[in-house]
């Protein structure tokens, strides 16, 4: 039996966070998907370009942009930035 998370939280929109954004849409791996990073610019480019791809595939998955500390909901969370870029972030949910 397949078990679909409900909330994935990605945290760095460069290359590496934007590659798995992609990868779990394609998969409908979660019902939503949230990308969090210093540049919200960025973040919310990616965002827009996963929910244009989103409309031409099975299924239905809400994509947006949040800061780290809004996220205490979610259910896996998947760090894709270094250490360094990390810790401000960190004191708002990991704690």
């Amino acid at each position: 039996m397949h078990t679909k998370a409900r909330k994935v939280m990605i945290i760095g929109a460069g290359n590496v966070g934007a590659s798995a954004a992609y990868a779990l849409l394609n998969q409908s791996i979660c019902e939503e998907l949230i990308l969090v990073d210093l540049n919200q610019q960025r973040a919310e480019a990616h965002a827009q370009d996963l929910s244009d791809a989103a409309a031409y595939l099975p299924g239905m998955m809400t994509i947006s942009t949040r800061e780290a500390s809004d996220c205490a909901d979610v259910d896996i969370a998947v760090i894709t930035v270094s250490g360094g870029a990390l810790r401000p972030a960190r004191a708002g949910w990991m704690n």
